[in-house]
């Protein structure tokens, strides 16, 4: 009777059809909470799924309503409204619906992650349907930017839920860093590319090389258990980074057209920087003796480079900057009495440098008193 009456006097007003379709969305929606839940009722098989199909119902109704509307109109703006719509509802009701949705046995254990996949996907949809509405070209940065973010909360769940190998399962956070970091990259390269620069390659070896720095232990820990590799993780740790960072100059010097000055003085300064860390590697887990003679060794080492680096450092620089005013001396002019500049700085590292050293002298004294120890028990 309603949509009778409407459709008359759309007839008799216009002489035509047009706001009447407005009208018959707008009863549909109103006939979707009460006609809808009602009509289920009667039937056993749907007296139990009355929410969902409301819900559903007034849904279907409205993006009915708004398309009508934007033709109506003569406007455009339907997908982004429609997307906007479902976005919205999803977020808010899905939880509530999902329980009484007749989903299959491997997605009803997993209503969590069903949940966060449906929304993410959605949201996804609405900032591609605004970028097209817009024609604008912004969506790659903003989808890759928007799964990276949400992934860093929403892929522990999945992670949790989802059904996984054994070996899988027993290295979830290795994958979750790796996930992550792949989407950083990704974005990365998306940025890059949108922006028409050039900038990705220098920019994912600072993030592999920062990354790792602080993740690659953990990664390799799970990945390479009960692998013969697994008690050389030290060393494929220090060599991983040193490739990331060496590599990193490279670029840097290559991009910037200055090959002469990684040759001359950037790949020499790396490698005298990267003696203090494999030599500390080196000896505290390769050297055939005790724990504390290792930990002796790389006291031992970690002065003689503070002591010695800098020599090093003036005599890559002097054959291209020539020789420094006040070129460094191995006979440190420390002096205790005075703490103004430049006694300061060296009489921080004389202290320093003593400090290692008596720190190298009692590791070496209780080395001996074990390995003393066990041969006379």
């Amino acid at each position: 009777m309603i949509l009778a009456g409407c459709g008359i006097g759309n007839l008799v007003s216009s002489h035509t059809l047009d706001w009447f379709f407005i009208a018959a969305a707008g009863v549909m929606m109103a006939a979707s909470l009460t006609l809808v839940p009602a009509l289920a009722a009667l039937d056993p098989r749907f007296e139990n799924y009355k929410l969902p199909l409301a819900f559903g119902s007034f849904t279907c109704s409205l993006e009915i309503l708004l398309l009508v509307c934007c033709l109506y109109s003569g406007g455009t703006w339907f997908w982004v409204a429609g997307t906007a719509v479902l976005f919205g509802f999803a977020l808010v009701f899905l939880p509530f619906l999902l329980p009484f949705l007749p989903l299959p046995s491997s997605m009803a254990d997993r209503k969590t992650s069903v949940y966060l996949l449906t929304v993410t996907g959605l949201l996804i949809l609405l900032l591609l349907t605004s970028c097209l509405s817009a024609g604008e070209t912004w969506f790659p940065v903003a989808a890759v930017s928007v799964l990276f973010g949400l992934s860093l909360f929403i892929l522990p769940v999945l992670l949790y839920q989802l059904p996984l190998s054994e070996w899988m399962e027993e290295r979830k956070l290795s994958m979750y860093l790796l996930i992550e970091t792949a989407l950083l990259l990704f974005l990365l390269l998306v940025c890059d590319l949108n922006g028409g620069g050039n900038w990705f390659f220098p920019a994912a070896l600072g993030v592999l090389l920062g990354l790792g720095l602080v993740f690659l232990p953990i990664i390799l820990r799970q990945t390479l258990r009960d692998l013969p590799l697994y008690r050389h993780k030290s060393l494929l740790y220090l060599s991983v980074e040193t490739v990331f960072f060496l590599l990193l100059l490279f670029i840097v010097a290559l991009q910037g057209e200055n090959l002469r000055g990684f040759w001359t003085l950037s790949l020499p300064n790396a490698l005298l920087f990267l003696v203090l860390p494999w030599g500390v590697m080196g000896a505290l887990r390769y050297l055939p003796v005790n724990r504390w003679l290792r930990a002796a060794a790389a006291f031992a080492w970690t002065g003689l480079w503070i002591w010695l680096a800098p020599a090093g450092f003036d005599q890559i620089m002097i054959p291209v900057y020539g020789q420094p005013e006040k070129p460094y001396s191995l006979a440190i002019p420390f002096d205790f009495t005075k703490w103004e500049l430049p006694y300061n700085v060296w009489n921080v590292i004389m202290i320093i440098l003593l400090a290692l050293g008596a720190a190298a002298l009692l590791c070496v004294y209780m080395g001996l008193r074990a390995m003393r120890s066990r041969r006379n028990p």
